[in-house]
């Protein structure tokens, strides 16, 4: 009797399932033996076994109410994580349209500086400064090696001291275009950085993990 009792505590989700199918049964016995017949059958069960009875209705109403508690648990928790991880998605959307929408004025005004600066060459390097400074071919072989990366030699040679035929405002002109192309790629590198500072920080958020469904 102990051996059947402990098989039915360690299987009580077993039995819970099949509750319903045997209160099933039961009705149609009564239904099929009449209600006298069932109340003197049911006389004759020996007290033991009603109390053995009662604890074990007891075990499946305490099962059935864990089962249906850790249930609603789960189903809180993965509520929960997905609202986190919508909350993750919105704040990463923003972060992305904020930083775009920074990145474009922030490049637009170091664009326009940069022409502005080109356009004023002439007035601030004139004809006569042109005339009165002569660009060697070493300063311009020195210029295009420091934009290429290109090993100059150990030792000028003599063309180098000859005049090139480059004017001072045309070094000025490329100056100006030159810093105005590096300042807009610390323009983009410093977006990228903001935007991946925003992005970590949208994640932070802290994501419970679900535990597997009972």
């Amino acid at each position: 009797m102990m051996a059947t009792i402990w098989s039915t505590l360690v299987h009580h989700w077993a039995v819970l399932a099949g509750g319903g199918a045997a209160a099933g049964i039961l009705i149609a016995l009564v239904m099929a033996l009449g209600p006298g017949a069932v109340l003197g059958m049911l006389k004759m069960v020996p007290r033991w076994c009603w109390e053995v009875l009662i604890v074990l209705v007891l075990l499946l109403a305490y099962g059935a109410h864990e089962r249906g508690a850790i249930q609603a648990k789960w189903d809180k928790e993965k509520r929960e994580q997905a609202q986190a991880v919508t909350e993750i998605q919105g704040q990463q959307e923003a972060v992305t349209t904020q930083t775009i929408t920074q990145y474009v004025n922030r490049d637009r005004v170091v664009y326009v500086q940069g022409a502005t600066i080109t356009k004023q060459v002439p007035i601030y390097v004139t004809a006569q400064n042109n005339a009165q400074c002569v660009i060697n071919n070493g300063f311009v072989r020195l210029w295009n090696a420091a934009n290429t990366g290109v090993q100059l030699p150990d030792a000028a040679v003599p063309a180098d001291g000859e005049a090139s035929g480059v004017v001072l405002s045309e070094v000025a002109t490329q100056h100006s275009v030159e810093s105005t192309y590096t300042r807009r790629l610390e323009v983009q590198l410093e977006t990228w950085q903001d935007w991946a500072t925003g992005q970590q920080a949208a994640a932070r958020i802290k994501v419970q993990p679900v535990e597997t469904s009972p």
